[in-house]
């Protein structure tokens, strides 16, 4: 009897991130998948499902080449790699190549970035997956905001950086204070890399906006 392949959960999160990533460097679902070498015609599809978290066992090397192809690195995915792990049961060992147990070579080691001011998991009633959904549409709102405006790929991922942060903030328990200071410090930190105070204010609020209507 041949054993079950184990598939893992939580991968929405790192879905949404590849994405963002995607749109940070302005390439579309057909292009990526002409880098990754996938099947001209229906390449894009596995790439659609790959960022809806509905590839069940993405391999090391699709993921290296995505973050590649975007001008990313295993440091821009550290804290959503954490929220992987076997579906409820599974006991079976993951195949070689999975992401869980193949390990990056040296120039591909994961960075971890300081827990500065955003956390690893949302401390909410909310599951993580109604979490990401949010964060998700936070983020298509602002993109739907801003697509018209010259805005560099840096800027674009120092922004969705800043959107995530917020997000884990207003998940989490802290002070609702007006005006909040740690979302205050989180925004004078932002606006150091170059990004408008006024333009990160907007972006707040979306967010505040769209967290408010999802509760």
């Amino acid at each position: 009897m041949a054993k079950r392949k184990s598939r893992l959960e939580g991968l929405a999160a790192l879905g949404s991130r590849l994405r963002e990533l995607r749109l940070a460097a302005g390439i579309s679902q057909m292009k990526l998948a002409e880098i990754l070498g996938l099947n001209p015609t229906h390449g894009y599809k596995y790439i659609l499902r790959l960022e809806k978290g509905l590839v069940p066992n993405p391999t090391l090397r699709t993921i290296t080449g995505y973050l590649h192809a975007c001008n990313a690195g295993w440091q821009d995915i550290a804290d959503v790699i954490t929220e992987i792990r076997l579906e409820s049961g599974g006991q079976e060992e993951q195949q070689e190549g999975r992401i869980l147990t193949a390990k990056p070579s040296a120039s591909e080691s994961v960075i971890v970035p300081a827990p500065a001011l955003s956390v690893l998991t949302p401390a909410s009633a909310l599951s993580r997956e109604k979490f990401w959904q949010l964060v998700h549409q936070a983020l298509e709102r602002t993109r739907n905001q801003l697509i018209n405006q010259n805005i560099s790929p840096a800027s674009w991922r120092a922004i969705f950086t800043y959107i995530r942060s917020v997000c884990h903030l207003i998940m989490t328990d802290f002070p609702k204070e007006s005006p909040n200071p740690q979302l205050e410090h989180l925004t004078e930190l932002t606006a150091r890399q170059g990004l408008e105070p006024g333009l990160l204010r907007r972006l707040l609020s979306i967010c505040l906006e769209v967290f408010e209507a999802g509760k």
